[in-house]
């Protein structure tokens, strides 16, 4: 059998990214490993080439790719997976992951390039297809990598597995032996997509529960950089668990096209926590990334792909929020600003899920961006201004707002305090119920339509606050 080559324009030598799906990655004729073109990631953002190809059950490919890098800066590091899949592109296993250090990748201007040569697992039962994936991360000061001549080579006398022979008879069972001593404890995990942060730790860490990450965007980059994030995208649900008492004197950034949930076992702040009441002097903020050409790289694979970015700020406590110092005992706290950052090439737009639980925002939630809808859930939150013109706010259970709230409208605000003026589009009827409920208000100004029961109505008037657009009293027994 003769090797056979299943990837279509390997070397880019059409000039483009025919048969690719990409993102953040362009076609370039200044640098290549032969011929006249490459593929280059842009070192800024989450970059990547990905193929299906054709494959019967127990065939091995053997993976070849040429890597180099633009300028004396290091590189971003690689990441290449081969995944295998069902005619239903249902998962059935991984193949191959390879990880290559950016200190690695030599430099294009010198002539001089890396060549990766490594072999996959043997293909599942039922597989018909297989999947490369090649991508690296955002990484700040490295430079923009550069790919050429990827290959998938079929492996000579690779075919489907024969068929099992009968099974022998079953001997004697020996005698049991000596019980060894007990190991050192640890927990088990079935989940890769769980990582554990700790600020006390002694770092760095490796994520797992005996040795924590001691950076939270250490954390936040190995989950979203992981073989199962990589492959699925928006479909793993990455939870990174952070232990009480946490304080993490950093800014930390999510990239687009993924499902985070930073998960507090008790208290943690973001900030240094070194004022009164955990406020910190130097605040530290949280920026969400988004991006729709990132999103569209899954989305295009088919369903097996087809989910919304997600991102989860909290802890598993169910504290309160409207109280003078929320989360005072048992939440998390941001003490800057959480930024929802758009970083498409070209569409800003894209619909997003954002959830806060048991937090204090000690900043602002600003829009910097980011178009479409943000669907948002607040649950014993307490939040300070809140700026985004396709934010909505599904859910405000148990929470309070002390700034100015301008979005483009709300479903349910229930049980909670609003202590800033408000500026809404529109009152949705696609979440019911819609309303507001059992909530107090501070002499503010409502502007837009105003749903509310009549104890909600109660506190508005007898607040002094005034109402710019149409008002709507439910339960009303006048």
């Amino acid at each position: 059998m003769s090797i056979q080559d299943l990837i279509v324009n390997g070397s880019f030598e059409t000039g483009t990214l025919a048969s690719w799906t990409s993102a953040n990655t362009t076609i370039t004729s200044q640098f290549s490993h032969s011929g006249s073109f490459s593929a280059r990631f842009q070192s800024s953002l989450t970059s990547s080439i990905g193929q299906f190809v054709p494959l019967n059950p127990g065939g091995s490919l053997e993976v070849i790719a040429s890597f180099s890098k633009v300028g004396t800066a290091p590189s971003t590091p690689v990441f290449i997976h081969v995944t295998f899949y069902d005619s239903l592109s249902n998962f059935l296993g991984l193949g191959l992951t390879t990880f290559i250090p950016g200190d690695r990748i030599p430099t294009a201007n010198n002539d001089t390039w890396l060549e990766i040569y490594q072999t996959t697992t043997p293909a599942p039962p039922t597989t018909t297809q297989a999947f490369i994936l090649i991508n690296t991360t955002p990484q700040a000061g490295t430079a923009n990598m550069l790919v050429d001549d990827v290959a998938l080579l079929l492996t000579p006398n690779t075919g489907a597995t024969g068929a099992t022979g009968a099974t022998g008879v079953t001997g004697v069972t020996g005698a049991t032996g000596i019980t060894g001593a007990t190991g050192a404890s640890n927990f088990i995990w079935g989940e890769e997509s769980i990582i554990w942060a700790d600020s006390s730790a002694p770092g760095p860490g490796d994520g797992t529960p005996s040795n924590p990450f001691s950076s939270l965007q250490a954390a936040i980059t190995a989950a979203t950089s992981s073989p199962l994030a990589v492959t699925f995208g928006m479909r793993a649900r990455l939870i990174i668990l952070i232990a009480a008492n946490s304080v993490f004197n950093e800014d930390i950034v999510i990239p687009p096209a993924r499902h985070v949930q930073l998960l507090g076992l008790g208290p943690w702040v973001l900030g240094n926590a070194d004022l009164a009441n955990f406020a910190s002097s130097v605040p530290r903020n949280v920026t969400i990334q988004t991006s729709q050409d990132a999103e569209n790289f899954y989305l295009a694979q088919g369903p097996a792909f087809d989910a919304r970015p997600v991102t989860v700020i909290g802890t598993f406590d169910n504290g309160t929020s409207v109280s003078t110092h929320t989360n005072y005992t048992d939440g998390a706290i941001i003490s800057g600003n959480i930024t929802f950052q758009n970083v498409a090439v070209v569409d800003p737009f894209t619909t997003i899920e954002f959830q806060l639980l048991n937090t204090n925002v000690v900043g602002n939630i600003i829009q910097a961006g980011h178009m479409g809808i943000l669907n948002n859930y607040m649950y014993n939150s307490r939040i300070n201004n809140m700026t985004h013109n396709g934010l909505r706010i599904q859910r405000m259970v148990d929470s309070r707002s002390d700034g100015i709230v301008n979005v483009a409208g709300y479903s349910e605000i229930t049980n909670s305090f609003i202590g800033g003026n408000v500026t809404v589009v529109t009152a949705f009827t696609d979440v019911p119920p819609t309303g507001i409920f059992s909530s107090q208000f501070a002499n503010i100004i409502w502007t837009g339509p105003l749903t509310l029961d009549t104890a909600s109505n109660f506190y508005f008037v007898n607040s002094g606050s005034t109402l710019t657009g149409t008002k709507t009293i439910l339960f009303s027994t006048s």
